[in-house]
């Protein structure tokens, strides 16, 4: 008696995709950005999977009432955005590109931009899209604005539209928080490598710029300067571009301690325009002793000796909490605050480099010529003898 044959029955199976494409877009942005000005903020999208070739990428950017969205562009061109809509109290819009449900908080709007590759590999150099943005007047000053951003792959990993089989694949989102403010201080210093030698010779230039929201006004603004006590303040050294009142300058000669080393100066009202609206400079060096006649360098070491400077710039602001337009006669105590840190040195060496003959493309290219120079600075408290300088060239 024959068997019978039975057929052996089998069920296609779908398409499945071991690996995925693995999107990434790592956010660049200021803490603190004046009111009425621009907001420049860098999303650097990336795929970051070893094998997996990534199609359709987009980043999806959700702004935060209080910024203004003004266009994004890569390597200076503008970037095509969609704009999807503001979040409605239910939180959910459709996504353009993917056909997802895409949750965000009431109020922000959802822009999506698109990168103009049709796919995006492994080893492909990471993008650099600049987005360009604005605080506005109603944004509330001290109060952090949330800026969301998505990388993904619309059509994940392959060209084909096909969501049931290959869906689109998102990265985790990213929030970055943007203080708005009205007022800022930077100061800084023209040391070279920030450091100096030691004695009136070498004596360092420090800046104070104040920076006033365009179209705002600070009252009673005063600004402040604590020289450390192993720093001496050079007298007449003292620069205002704009009129303010002097309260007060550091004691010299020698190093100070407290009030006697404050620099105080009272601009009254200052109304911002673009740019820097108010600069201080004025000279210091670091002496042999400090306020508390204490060597400020070591004389058996020589060893470098810190010096950390710091600065307050205070003033009054009438804060627009309704944002009708008007000022509600609410005034706010405005401040911020800047350090500048010069290292005080017996002997101080500074490396430079310029390019002398640029034979191939613009820039410090493979053929180019090189001229490193080395200048240094002996401190007018120590004396060396047989001086040997070290300088090492790294390989290429």
């Amino acid at each position: 008696m024959k068997k019978k044959k039975k057929k052996l029955l089998l069920e296609s199976l779908e398409q499945r995709i071991l690996w995925n494409a693995v999107p990434d877009g790592a956010v660049s942005a200021p803490e603190e950005v004046l009111l009425n000005e621009s907001v420049e903020i860098t999303v650097a999208f990336d795929n970051k999977s070893d094998t997996e070739t990534g199609f359709r990428p987009f980043v999806d950017l959700h702004v935060p009432e209080g910024l203004e969205f003004e266009g994004a562009t890569f390597q200076g061109s503008a970037l095509k955005f969609t704009e999807v809509g503001e979040f409605s109290e239910e939180g959910i819009l459709e996504h353009p590109l993917t056909g997802l449900e895409v949750t965000g908080t009431p109020g922000d709007t959802l822009f999506v931009l698109e990168l103009p590759f049709g796919s995006y590999a492994p080893d492909q150099p990471i993008t650099s899209i600049n987005i360009q943005t604005s605080m506005t007047p109603e944004a509330n000053l001290g109060v952090p604005l949330e800026l969301k951003t998505q990388a993904g792959f619309a059509f994940g990993n392959d060209a084909l539209n096909n969501p049931g089989t290959d869906s689109p694949i998102l990265a985790d989102i990213v929030t970055t928080s943007i203080t708005p403010t009205v007022m800022e201080l930077l100061k800084s210093s023209d040391a070279r490598e920030t450091e100096a030698a030691s004695g009136s010779n070498f004596p360092v230039t420090f800046t104070l710029d104040v920076d006033v929201a365009t179209g705002e006004t600070i009252d009673d603004l005063i600004v402040k300067d604590f020289l450390p006590e192993n720093l001496e303040y050079v007298a007449g050294s003292l620069t205002l571009s704009v009129g303010g009142t002097i309260v007060s300058e550091p004691i010299t000669p020698s190093a100070q301690s407290g009030d006697n080393s404050k620099l105080e100066i009272d601009f009254g009202s200052i109304t911002g325009v673009a740019g820097n609206d108010l600069t201080v400079t004025y000279q210091a060096f670091v002496p042999e002793k400090d306020a508390s006649n204490n060597d400020v360098i070591d004389p058996n070491s020589g060893d470098d000796v810190g010096t950390l400077n710091q600065a307050s710039a205070e003033g009054t602001f009438n804060e627009d909490k309704d944002n009708d337009g008007n000022p509600d006669g609410d005034l706010v105590v405005i401040t911020s605050e800047s350090q500048s840190e010069v290292e005080g040195k017996s002997l101080a060496v500074q490396k430079g480099v310029k390019i002398v003959d640029d034979v191939n493309a613009p820039g410090a290219t493979p053929g180019d010529t090189l001229e490193y120079t080395l200048n240094f600075q002996v401190s007018d408290f120590f004396s060396f003898d047989s001086v040997i300088f070290d300088d090492v060239f790294s390989d290429g």
